[in-house]
C-alpha cells in the first residue's frame, strides 16, 4: 500500500497544476500586450536618430559645397550663390509624389539633393553666410548654419 501512495505523489510532482498554467498564460498575455508599444517607441526613436544623423552629415556636405562660392541673395525658401564660373541656387523642392528636399541647382537645371525627408525649410541671412531651419517629416526641427568667407552684396 505504501508503494501506491509514493507513486501517486511522484506523478503529481512531475506536472503543472491548472492554477500555474493559468497564471503563466496571464503573464504571457501581459508581456505580449506591453511589448508592442515598447517596440514601436524604440523604432520611432531609431528613425528620428537616423534622420538627425543624416541631417548633420548633409550640413557638413552643404558647408563643403558653398566653401568656394559667394552669397548673392537669401530668400525664405531659396539661396542664390555665385561660383567661379556659374551660378547656383539652393532651394526647397516638393511635388505631389515626393515629400520634400533641399537641393542645389545649377544653371543647366541639374540638381543635387542635400537634405531629404522635409516638410519645409526657412533660410535666413546672417553676417557670416546664412542659417536655416529644417522641418522634418518626423515633426522635428533642426537649426543649422553655413559660413561663407566672402559675402557678395
Amino acid at each position: 500500500m505504501q508503494k501506491k501512495v509514493d507513486r501517486h505523489t511522484r506523478s503529481r510532482l512531475k506536472g503543472f497544476t491548472l492554477i500555474e498554467v493559468v497564471i503563466s498564460l496571464i503573464l504571457l498575455a501581459a508581456v505580449m500586450l506591453l511589448w508592442r508599444p515598447i517596440l514601436l517607441h524604440v523604432m520611432r526613436c531609431t528613425r528620428q536618430d537616423h534622420v538627425l544623423i543624416t541631417s548633420l552629415q548633409a550640413e557638413r556636405d552643404l558647408q563643403a559645397f558653398v566653401q568656394d562660392k559667394k552669397l548673392r541673395s537669401v530668400a525664405l525658401t531659396k539661396v542664390s550663390l555665385q561660383g567661379a564660373d556659374k551660378s547656383y541656387s539652393i532651394d526647397f523642392f516638393r511635388s505631389e509624389h515626393f515629400r520634400g528636399m533641399v537641393r542645389a541647382t545649377g544653371v543647366k537645371r541639374g540638381h543635387m539633393p542635400i537634405f531629404l525627408h522635409l516638410t519645409g525649410v526657412n533660410f535666413y541671412q546672417t553676417a557670416q553666410g546664412f542659417s536655416y531651419r529644417l522641418h522634418l517629416t518626423t515633426s522635428q526641427k533642426i537649426d543649422g548654419g553655413v559660413q561663407i568667407d566672402e559675402v557678395a552684396r
